[in-house]
């Protein structure tokens, strides 16, 4: 999907244990779940493939977290088997749709940047180009920026 707006944030505190008992499987949880941020920035997108590609900066640390805030928006994850958004209806057609076909959930880390464990003075800055399946999707699915 496309979000109606350019940025927008999830803040929605998750659990773990999700849909038929996965214990994989993460869930938004209101009640008892750890609290959990993550900010989104849509960098390219198509309403021909009704899809985007999203920057996601998460302010906190939870397991699946990226993958669990975007179902929860309504925008699952290319690919994503464990959540591909409840209630979604992909029916049959969809079945020949590139986004249900991708081998794997279609997120990448293209940098990452962190405290040095001992110099606190210079963090570490990671970078890394998007590999070659996904930038094959980018195209087929119109969203080269």
């Amino acid at each position: 999907g496309v979000p109606a707006s350019a940025k927008f944030v999830v803040d929605a505190p998750i659990s773990k244990g999700g849909a038929a008992g996965s214990q994989a499987r993460r869930h938004v949880d209101l009640h008892s779940g750890l609290s959990a941020f993550t900010a989104f920035e849509v960098l390219a997108s198509s309403t021909a493939t009704n899809s985007c590609v999203v920057r996601a900066s998460p302010r906190t640390g939870r397991t699946h977290q990226i993958r669990v805030h975007l179902e929860h928006a309504g925008f699952p994850i290319v690919g994503d088997q464990l959540y591909q958004g409840e209630g979604e209806g992909h029916d049959a057609q969809d079945a020949h749709d590139a986004r249900w076909q991708f081998p794997r959930h279609a997120l990448h880390a293209a940098e990452l940047i962190f405290d040095h464990p001992t110099d606190k003075e210079n963090p570490v800055h990671i970078r890394a180009p998007l590999p070659a399946d996904m930038r094959e999707l980018v195209a087929t699915l119109e969203l080269i920026p």
